[in-house]
């Protein structure tokens, strides 16, 4: 089978997704960015296209961990506003 598994596990909510229901973050150059083509060359963590997942993933620093280096706050912030252009940010407890 060409491609292998299509499914990823989400960082945040530890479930596993198919590929096209989630975001893919990059370290690259030292920090994290979104991969909204899916084509950058590097180590990735997957995030689910969900508001309450990609808020989870930058308040508790889930994509620091998984990927080591600094920038997941500006990263999951470039991806909800590409995502959720109408979204307003709500505080993880």
């Amino acid at each position: 089978m060409k491609g292998g598994n299509q499914e990823r596990l989400c960082v945040a909510c530890r479930k596993l997704r198919k590929k096209e229901r989630m975001i893919r973050f990059v370290r690259v150059g030292g920090t994290i960015e979104p991969d909204f083509s899916g084509k950058i060359q590097g180590r990735g963590a997957y995030v689910c296209k969900d508001p309450a997942c990609l808020t989870a993933a930058k308040e508790k620093h889930f994509l620091r961990r998984g990927l080591g280096g600094p920038g997941d706050e500006e990263a999951v912030r470039k991806a909800m506003e590409r995502l959720f252009p109408d979204h307003e940010e709500v505080p993880v407890e």
